[in-house]
This record gives structure tokens, sequence and C-alpha cells, in this order.
């Protein structure tokens, strides 16, 4: 009963912070966060160049409406009343999020939701959704999408605890001390590496007694900046960060937190110890004059990624940019600029600085420039041919704009930070066009998540714009033919806007389900589905593969034709939270795969529209 009140006395305040989520969900989410260092105001700033607002491309020009139905349930299956489910359009539509409350049943009802891909989140205080938090399925896996007229079970566990005491070298209470904590391994005890804070920081009380709860299962590092710094950015935030129990970030002791479990007696013992500055100016800043102007400067560890200092910069008045309380060590240092408008989406593209080297070595570092320039974009068109035979097993039929666009970085030296959290899912109108902006340079992999288990993917061509016709096409039964030399890699350079992409999408894709067969099967195994096909060896788009700990498995969205089935184990060290990138992304590790998959001798051939079932893949070891 006390559960159910809790709930449903921070049910308003959640739906107040709905709208939130509606911006760039990690970006606006790590602003809110506690961080280690604090912006000054310095000097007036030098001339910067003015941008215009980009159009809406991506607005839901539809007339379609549906709802969203679903449950929320505890660990225990139990219905939770009072819970806060959020729908938010991946296509950044602010005008098409729903928020509402769950039943006494843990029912729920998101009506009148414009046709688009939705991200569909659960809010409880002191609880975690299974599937993680937004703020992990926005930067690490990619996380499940719905379609109007889909229903939703959403299972929420009683998150960890962490509390202790933050004490001064005499061993006597701070009070007013900021606690914060890192999440650094996940459930199973791997690493992900995660460069962001988690939650907002817990204050210690009057005792030195803090307390941090709802925490998703895994190893944290926790640390203070010492007492007051909440209320003296100018002295106290030039501390180094204290770790728990009274070390370091490089030496610091990892707390292991389970699902429903508080821990105890994690007590830091306060260092003092005085960091260092660093300081300059940002140029090339775009001034938009609209009040949802973001721009942020962050200093990443170089050697891991992990986020030392984040400074948010009031362009208007300033600027100037300064960190406080960094320890000696090589960083990395970097600045984004993004301007979010009242309405529908971003109103002008984001800009970013490349990386900059600072090295700290006893001293501040100084009169640092910082310029920003626009990121790249990707656009183009995704166009559905139909299929003339209509006695076809659907499950669902499928609109363009419920279509998403995933595009995902292959290059070895990825971006990190804030800028690794802006590449933003896109999904087209109605008529098919699409925009993905805020790329950094690099290569690039185009994955469609298909709103229909009717669709498969067809062919990909980078070249000249393709018009598209006036009525959907229509195809015969035949297999997909050979993808475009192009389809390999999306190569962009810095500030590139590409554009004439055409993504064929086509009906009658096939279906396949089954089991993995073996006398002792690993924990975790990876289903890959290779076409045999030589014309589509190079194909990536044609590649699939699941991941299972059951040995059961299913795939959905096949081109019809003939496909090799392999089974590997999936690496002990590869996290389920952030999974390995695709075998077939890479050539030579794809011509292996190939290889194997004719060894093993698991072929099935597939028809349009079939759906076979009961397969069974025989497992003969490896990863």
């Amino acid at each position: 009963m006390n559960i159910r009140m809790n709930i449903q006395m921070n049910h308003q305040q959640h739906l107040a912070s709905a709208a939130l989520w509606s911006l760039p969900f990690a970006f606006v989410a790590m602003i809110g966060l506690a961080v280690i260092a604090f912006a000054q105001v310095p000097p007036p700033p030098p001339p910067t160049t003015s941008v215009s607002p980009a159009p809406n491309d991506s607005k839901v020009t539809t007339g379609k409406r549906g709802s969203i139905t679903g449950r929320v349930l505890g660990e225990d299956g139990q219905p939770l009343e009072g819970a806060t489910v959020i729908a938010t359009a991946m296509n950044a539509d602010r005008a098409a999020n729903r928020s509402g409350a769950t039943d006494e049943e843990g029912n729920f009802k998101l009506q009148n939701l414009p046709a688009a891909a939705y991200f569909v989140t659960a809010s409880v205080p002191g609880f975690v959704s299974s599937q993680g938090s937004m703020q992990e399925a926005m930067t690490t896996n990619t996380p499940q999408r719905y379609r109007i007229g889909e229903s939703v079970t959403l299972t929420m566990i009683k998150g960890g605890a962490v509390t202790g005491k933050v004490l001064d070298a005499a061993g006597q209470p701070l009070v007013g001390a900021p606690v914060s904590l890192a999440r650094v391994r996940d459930a199973e005890g791997r690493a992900i590496n995660e460069t962001m804070p988690n939650g907002r920081p817990g204050m210690s009380d009057d005792r030195g007694v803090y307390r941090l709860y709802g925490l998703s299962a895994g190893s944290y590092v926790v640390y203070t900046n010492g007492g007051g710094e909440m209320f003296s950015a100018l002295s106290g935030a030039r501390e180094v960060s204290t770790y728990y129990p009274n070390a370091t970030r490089d030496t610091a002791q990892e707390v292991s937190v389970s699902a429903g479990m508080e821990v105890q007696g994690i007590d830091i013992r306060h260092r003092g110890d005085l960091g260092h500055a660093v300081s300059g100016t940002i140029t090339g800043a775009m001034q938009s004059g609209s009040p949802m102007q973001i721009t942020m400067v962050e200093l990443l560890q170089a050697s891991t990624g992990n986020r030392v200092g984040t400074a948010n910069i009031n362009m208007a008045s300033n600027s100037g940019f300064a960190l406080y309380g960094i320890p000696d060590g090589e960083y990395d240092l970097t600045a984004v600029q993004r301007v979010v408008s009242m309405g529908q989406r971003v109103a002008a593209d984001s800009l970013a600085s490349a990386p900059r080297r600072v090295t700290v070595r006893g001293g501040d570092v100084t009169g640092i420039e910082l310029k920003l320039a626009a990121l790249s974009s990707l656009a183009g068109r995704i166009v559905l041919e139909k299929l003339a035979k209509t006695d076809c097993q659907i499950t669902r039929r499928g609109d363009l704009e419920e279509t998403l666009l995933i595009l995902r970085c292959e290059d070895k030296d990825v971006r990190r930070g804030t800028l690794s959290y802006l590449v933003q899912d896109a999904t087209p109108n109605d008529k098919g066009d699409f925009v993905v902006r805020d790329l950094a340079a690099g290569r690039y992999r185009l994955t469609p998540q298909l709103p229909s288990d009717h669709w498969y993917y067809k062919a990909l061509n980078l070249g000249a714009a393709a018009a598209a016709p006036a009525k959907p096409a229509t195809t015969k039964t035949a297999p997909a033919k050979a993808a475009a030399p192009s389809l390999a890699t999306i190569a962009l350079k810095s500030g590139e806007k590409l554009t004439g992409v055409t993504l064929t999408i086509a009906e009658g894709a096939a279906g396949l389900s089954g089991r993995v067969a073996g006398k002792t099967l690993p924990a975790r195994l990876r289903v890959h589905v290779v076409p045999a096909e030589t014309e589509a060896a190079a194909d990536v788009l044609r590649y699939h593969e699941v991941v299972t700990r059951d040995g059961n498995f299913v795939l959905h969205h096949l081109a019809p034709g003939k496909y090799w089935l392999l089974a590997r184990a999936v690496p002990d060290d590869e996290s389920d939270e952030k999974p390995a990138k695709p075998v077939a992304w890479d050539a030579n590790e794809r011509a292996k795969l190939r290889q194997a998959a004719v060894a093993a001798g698991n072929a099935v051939e597939l028809t349009t529209c079939q759906r076979v079932q009961d397969f069974v893949v025989q497992f003969v070891g490896g990863k």
C-alpha cells in the first residue's frame, strides 16, 4: 500500500518532466546530471557565426492515428498501479509524445498517437526497467521500439541502493556533500565503460549520511567532491573527486550492487586534494536566439573515455569556459552545441569541435580555443515495393513513417562522450523522405528496423536521388537481387551533407524460427543467418544475427532465398548491454563466417512469405 501511495504522489512530477525526454534524449539527460566541474563566466564572446534554422524534415504528415496499450508489472508479476508511462516519438516530434498512469491492474493506454516508431518507458520511484533506463537504452543497446496498435508489457525491478557516510580527514561527518556514482560493470561483471554519472547525486545529511537508490544491478564507483560544493562552486569545485574508500579514480574500489538489495557502509574519507583548471573560449557558435540553445564543454580521460568534467555555457552572454578540479593526466576536450525548437524538432544541425588533446601537469591549462563546426547528415528516401500476391500470412501491416533508420559508426576510433549520444535514429515522413543528423566524420552502416514482418530490405543506393513513383511499384516473387556496390560503407566527411540515398524495401518477407541443438550448449549463443547466393555475399544487410540464452530463436524480415545458419558461443567478455559489432561488417570476418556456416551444413531455402518453424541448428562449437 505504501509503494502504491508513493507511486501516485510522484505521478505528477513525472508527467511534468516527460516533455524533457522529447528533446534529444541522452544530451538533455546529461545536462540534468550533476557534474564534477562547473562553468565560470569569463570575458565577452568573440564574433560568432549565424546559422539559419533547418526545416522539419521528419514532421509527421499522415493523418493515421492510434493507441499503444499495455501493462506495467513488478518482477513478481503483480501489477503496479500509478506507474508513469511515456511514449516518445523517435522522430523528435514532440507533439506526438504521450504520457499517462497505470490503473489498479497495471494497465495503460496512450491514445491519439500519430503513426511513428516510439520508445515506451515506465517510471516508478525506486524501480528500474528490466530493459534498462532510457539513458542506458539510448547509449548502449538498441532499445525495443513500438508502433500504434501494439501492446507492451513493461517489467519493473526493485533497484538496488548504496548508503554510507562522507567523512573528513579527522573522521568527522561532512554535511551537504554531493555523492555520485558511475556504473562500470554490468550485472554479470563485464566492463561497460560508461562515461556519465548515474542519475542525480545524493546529498549527505547533518550526520554525513547519504543514500543512492533505484540502481540497476552491476558494479559502481562512488565519489564525492567534498562538503557543501553544491552551494560553493567557486571553492569546492576546485577539488579532485574523492572515490570510495579514500582513493583517486585509478585506485577506486568498486561496489557491487544487486537488484533490490542495499549495500551499507560505503563510507568515503574525503581527501580534499586540489586540482587544476582547464579554460578557454568557444568560436564558431550559432546564434539562434532560442532559449533552448545548449552548449556543453566536456573533458574525457584520453585512455578510457571516462568523463572527468563538464561545463554548460551560456553563449548569449559569453563564449568562455572553465573546468576546475582536474587532476594531472591526459585528456580529450570537446565542445558541442545544439539548438532545440519549442516545436517539433531541432531548429538547426548541431555543431561540434574536433577533440583537443590536453595535458595537465602540476598547473592550470589556459587559452584553449575550441572551434565549432557543423556535423554531417544523411538524407534520402525509402521506397516500398508492393507485392501483387495477397495470400501471405501478415501479422502486421506497416506504414513508411513507422520505419526506423539506425545509423551506426563502424570505425574503431569512435567518438566518445556527449558526441557518442548525438547520433539520431530517424524515421521518414509519409512520403518516405528522411534525414539522419548530427553525425561525426566516419564510416557508417545504415540499418532499417521495419514495422511489418511482411517487409524485407532489398537494396541500398548511395547515388543520385531516385524519384519516387506516383504509385507503389509492384514486384514479382523473385528473390532479392545483388546489392548496389555502394552498400559496403557510407563514408561521411566532416560537415558533409550526403543526399540522394535510396533504401528499397519490399513486401513478401520470409520468417524463420527454431532452436539450437547440441550436447552441451553455452549460456549465450549467437545465431547467424548467412545468405548463400554469391551475389549477396557482400550485402551486409542480408546477414542477420540474434543472441539467445535458451537456444530458441525467431527471425523476421528475411529476403526470399537460400541461407546457411551457424550458432556460435558469445564471448564471455561481451556485455549484453554493449554487444559486439555484427561480424558481417568486417570483410575478413564475413568471409570466415561464410566458410564456417557452409561447413556447419545448416541450410534452408525460403520462398516469398514463407514461415518456417521448428528449424534445428546443430551447434558445432566455436566463437
